[in-house]
């Protein structure tokens, strides 16, 4: 179920970045800026005692820029303690440069110096145009499996209000009135965070420019 209320539960970071399509000769004041919005989730000690245990989404306060190929400009980063290293088989991989900006600005917050945390992870977006991906905008099922038939880890984005609608608006229901937009992930990555797992932030970042 996707959860719109933040909880003690785990930590999620999502960065959301896209491009505005402004017209550059724009006078200054009619310039697109970035917003962007941030949540934040603890995972507790033991998170078998935790509703939020089983991570499947969350409704997000702010879109997410799309490509034309359907994919959304995000990324969802997972704080560990002690663990290795990432484990790309399921679906948590080294962070790229780009986003090594937001992992910066992680390590800084006070939970993170508290907590020790000193492994960051990717999670991997799926590719919009898979099966998997498919199924992850419009399955009940947390479950996915790749065009072989086999388990595919990662998230995807889905948003009722985009024109046409990205995903199943049914399995946002959930999710607040004017806020009926989340990521999803699946199962494995929804329960395999990892035992040193300790946080998980979303930071959502879009252009908004001003109405002509």
């Amino acid at each position: 179920m996707l959860t719109h209320h933040l909880t003690a539960s785990s930590t999620l970071l999502l960065l959301a970045l896209g491009a505005c399509g402004c017209d550059p000769s724009a006078e200054e004041d009619t310039k697109c800026t970035k917003v962007e919005s941030t949540t934040s989730i603890l995972i507790p000690e033991d998170p078998s005692n935790s509703s939020d245990a089983h991570i499947g989404g969350r409704c997000l306060d702010s879109s997410a820029d799309v490509d034309i190929s359907g994919r959304a400009d995000c990324v969802v980063i997972a704080a560990h303690r002690g663990a290795p290293t990432c484990i790309e088989s399921e679906g948590l991989v080294a962070v790229s440069a780009e986003h090594q900006g937001a992992v910066d600005r992680l390590r800084e917050t006070d939970e993170a110096k508290a907590g020790g945390w000193d492994t960051f992870c990717e999670m991997v977006q799926l590719d919009p145009a898979s099966e998997s991906s498919q199924a992850c905008r419009t399955d009940d099922l947390y479950n996915f499996v790749d065009e072989m038939g086999n388990r595919a880890n990662g998230f995807c984005y889905l948003d009722a209000a985009a024109s046409p609608p990205v995903g199943d608006p049914r399995l946002l229901e959930t999710c607040p009135d004017g806020k009926r937009r989340a990521i999803r992930f699946s199962d494995s990555i929804a329960t395999h965070i990892g035992p040193e797992a300790k946080s998980v932030t979303i930071v959502c970042s879009s252009e908004v420019c001003p109405e002509r």
